[in-house]
């Protein structure tokens, strides 16, 4: 038998408690994924579309940062992005795919880490206004 007291104890009969209505729980605008996809696609037709060799050394050393970590008056709602030149990399560079992977919706920790897979050269696609 156990030195603690048992704490746990069961009811006999059945408790039901009020939740929040539907009101309550609004939490403000509904998104619109389809018109936020758009806007995605309209933001990186409106960039120079760049495709390049690129070392993954370079890559390594590049600074990459999410969007929410820019320092730029441009918000933007996706992506990673080159903070610093470095080599054929421009400050403000998208990274939309390294070889056959798609970038955009990885974080920049996901990018770099998957540059550990890749040969040493990387065909990598980059947007750049």
């Amino acid at each position: 038998m156990s030195e603690y007291p048992r704490k746990v104890k069961f009811s006999e009969s059945d408790e039901f408690f009020d939740t929040f209505s539907p009101e309550e729980y609004d939490r403000g605008v509904d998104i619109d994924f389809e018109e936020r996809e758009n806007d995605l696609e309209n933001e990186i037709m409106d960039m120079d579309i760049h495709i390049i060799n690129v070392s993954r050394d370079v890559l390594m050393r590049a600074k990459l940062i999410n969007f929410y970590d820019l320092e730029d008056e441009d918000l933007r709602d996706f992506g990673v992005y080159v903070s610093t030149d470095c080599g054929d990399l421009v400050k403000g560079d998208l990274i939309i795919s390294m070889g056959e992977e798609d970038c955009l919706t990885l974080s920049a920790c996901s990018v770099v880490n998957r540059l550990e897979g890749l040969t040493d050269e990387i065909l990598v696609t980059l947007a750049r206004k």
